[in-house]
């Protein structure tokens, strides 16, 4: 009797926990990719192009381990032209890079533009002006996993760069990017690492990261993607479970056309479900001032969770954009 008691209690909570999750809406995560602006805009397609790096001066002193260096400028230098390449679909080679001898004051003016463009046959004339290493600083001297005979070193040096962007033809300034940048290394040794060992490893190592200090500076001429996650409510019915169907499937007149519907429910919660996906439909869509108004009305028809951040998130882009 026991036993079947407790069975009851049990099948009535199951009921009611049932009841109440059925009633409420179902708060589903919808991944997508989103576009975000390149730092630096500039329209490179269907435009020639020539990479210039400027080799007048290289020292040695100061805070740095190398300044300008012809070597370590050419292989950077190669390294951006590839990832050129790469982003504009461009053959092996289609970007050309050269050498120039601009003086130590540096003066890029119209007709020295111009030049550099009718020289190299290009419409867009871009300049390596200048790569600076930093000395490089020990950060550890700890003992290996590989055992006690081993020290593991960690060495940092920083890599500044000036990059400029020219259209060749008007000589005008599209872009000018500095960027610093930080790099770490690991080395393994059975002694104390001296200086001459570490500055050595660093100078020959640029090459090898050519391609990436590369990577870094083509990047921001360019819009990228990164991954976000969306929060979309539904119910266990056939019209909720149809747009939610469409919602995945990013066909968004198909979903809105239901949830604009729903947004007129007597049930505030349904209404205020409906009007957060419009919300994010429209923002999905690029229309970021209605998504704006339709989270209001969520809002004011019952706070679901997240209204609050997502508006916050909305206003933030809205005014960015």
């Amino acid at each position: 009797m026991r036993n079947r008691l407790h069975l009851i209690r049990a099948v009535v909570l199951l009921i009611i926990i049932m009841s109440v999750y059925s009633c409420g809406p179902v708060a589903t995560v919808l991944n997508i990719e989103s576009r975000v602006p390149a730092k630096y805009p500039v329209e490179l397609e269907n435009r020639s192009i020539a990479l210039f790096v400027s080799t007048d001066t290289s020292s040695n002193a100061g805070n740095y381990l190398s300044e300008n260096d012809s070597l370590h400028m050419v292989s950077v230098a190669t390294g951006i032209a590839k990832e050129l390449e790469n982003k504009l679909t461009l053959e092996e080679g289609a970007v050309y890079v050269f050498k120039h001898y601009p003086g130590n004051d540096r003066k890029y003016d119209l007709n020295y533009i111009q030049n550099l463009s009718f020289t190299s046959n290009s419409d867009i004339v871009i300049i390596l002006d200048s790569l600076k290493i930093g000395k490089p600083i020990l950060i550890n001297n700890i003992t290996s996993p590989m055992g006690d005979m081993y020290r593991s070193n960690y060495i940092f040096a920083t890599v500044s760069s000036d990059l400029m962007v020219y259209n060749g033809t008007a000589g005008t300034l599209l872009s000018n990017i500095v960027q610093k940048d930080t790099v770490y290394w690991e080395l393994l040794s059975r002694n104390d690492v001296r200086d001459e060992a570490i500055l050595y490893r660093v100078n020959n190592s640029i090459d090898a990261i050519s391609n990436d200090l590369g990577e870094e500076l083509v990047n921001k001429l360019f819009p990228f993607w990164i991954e976000q996650q969306r929060t979309l409510f539904s119910y266990r019915n056939r019209d909720w479970t149809k747009a939610h169907d469409f919602a995945n499937k990013f066909l968004w007149k198909e979903a809105m056309d239901i949830w604009l519907k729903q947004t007129a429910d007597q049930d505030n919660v349904k209404a205020a479900a409906a009007a957060f996906n419009m919300a994010v439909a429209c923002e999905l869509t690029d229309r970021l001032d209605l998504a704006l108004e339709w989270l209001e009305a969520s809002y004011r028809s019952y706070p679901l969770p997240g209204v609050v951040s997502y508006k916050q998130f909305l206003t933030e882009k809205f005014e960015t954009k």
